[in-house]
């Protein structure tokens, strides 16, 4: 099975698409499969899989509006599948209603497709175009919110997957021992963007130091909103900028608590994020906000607490009960590292492999 995998994004962009997207692939070309990588931002460092930049990422390019340069470099991909549609079993797109769109063209060629979503989707999006949701072969959601969004456009369920991203147990496990307080140190991993909603963690943070307890933030991750973030952040806050995987790990097992504050906007919203997942394979219990699949990966889990957006007094209130409530750590630590188990990248790949021979076949016998 020939795969090629189109993503505009790739590692290493901050974001968790841009993660799942290369630890996809190089698990499956671990095994042998045939899967080639086709991007425009990014950088292709000694990647143990075939990959291939469409349009640059500098120059003309850097001077056109975002959503523009977006459907030029899918106009593009379209033109590569097009002149190389005979190599290709399946198209795997990764992105939103412009990647919908394309994956219902690739199908016209005979090439089944597939598309991933990895975040909730604009509610302006789905009432003006909820109908391109329909065009690729099948839909693969990192959440059930996700799936409960494409419900309300009609998306028959059996189009769809739930499948969130995995974990590299080689470079996310936990430390020998918990880190040792005071200070507690809680981690954040994400790209500093306003979807994250720094600003209510930071004033959480803010109220626990306030009330006594010895508490600091390593922050990892890169975006426009730092500048406005120094001068938010609370005291003994670290920014560590975007971290190479390897680095980021390390920080988590030097660490207690991982935490999320993140909100829904008008047009976006959480998967399920990679960055809690990975935490919990370095042993770390979660607390997080009510936003996209983070409620269901904390049920599901066991090791999270879950409050509501935009609420620093409710965010404090559950971190201090998870950090000094000793026996509830341990449950939550336990937990962590068992679910953890459950979603490694092996695992997935091997989930997806499936999907993907069963729309190849079926492509197939309808020919």
């Amino acid at each position: 099975m020939r795969v090629v995998r189109i993503s505009e994004y790739v590692t290493p962009s901050p974001g968790g698409k841009e993660v799942h997207v290369h630890e996809l692939t190089r698990s499956q070309a671990r095994r042998g499969r045939s899967v080639c990588l086709m991007y425009r931002v990014g950088e292709n460092a000694g990647w143990p899989f075939p990959a291939k930049r469409v349009l640059s990422s500098t120059g003309f390019w850097r001077r056109l509006p975002n959503g523009l340069v977006s459907t030029c470099f899918l106009a593009a991909i379209l033109a590569e599948i097009v002149r190389e549609r005979r190599a290709i079993d399946l198209a795997h797109f990764h992105g939103d209603y412009r990647e919908a769109v394309l994956a219902g063209a690739v199908r016209l060629l005979g090439i089944p497709s597939l598309l991933t979503l990895h975040g909730r989707l604009s509610p302006r999006v789905l009432k003006r175009a909820g109908l391109a949701y329909h065009l690729p072969s099948h839909v693969i959601a990192v959440s059930p919110a996700i799936v409960a969004q494409l419900e309300t456009v009609g998306l028959p369920r059996r189009k769809m997957t739930i499948q969130s991203s995995g974990i590299d147990p080689t470079l996310f496990f936990p430390a020998r021992k918990v880190p040792g307080p005071p200070p507690f140190r809680l981690i954040v991993g994400s790209a500093l963007i306003e979807l994250k909603d720094h600003p209510t963690l930071f004033e959480a943070v803010r109220l626990l130091q306030i009330g006594g307890l010895d508490v600091r933030i390593e922050v990892a991750g890169a975006g426009p909103e730092r500048p406005r973030l120094e001068g938010l952040a609370p005291s003994g806050t670290r920014f560590h900028g975007q971290l190479e995987r390897p680095f980021l790990a390390a920080l988590m097992r030097h660490c207690h608590l991982a935490v999320l504050s993140s909100i829904d906007t008008r047009d976006s919203g959480e998967g399920t994020p990679t960055f809690l997942m990975e935490a919990m394979a370095c042993g770390l219990p979660f607390v997080a906000t009510a936003s996209g699949g983070i409620p269901p990966l904390a049920a599901r889990s066991r090791a999270g607490l879950v409050v509501e957006q935009r609420r620093p007094d409710e965010l404090a209130a559950a971190v201090q009960e998870v950090l000094l409530d000793r026996a509830l750590y341990g449950a939550r630590r336990r937990a962590a590292l068992a679910f953890a188990r459950s979603v490694q990248w092996d695992r997935v790949s091997r989930r997806l492999d499936c999907l993907m021979e069963s729309l190849v076949s079926a492509d197939n016998r309808h020919r």
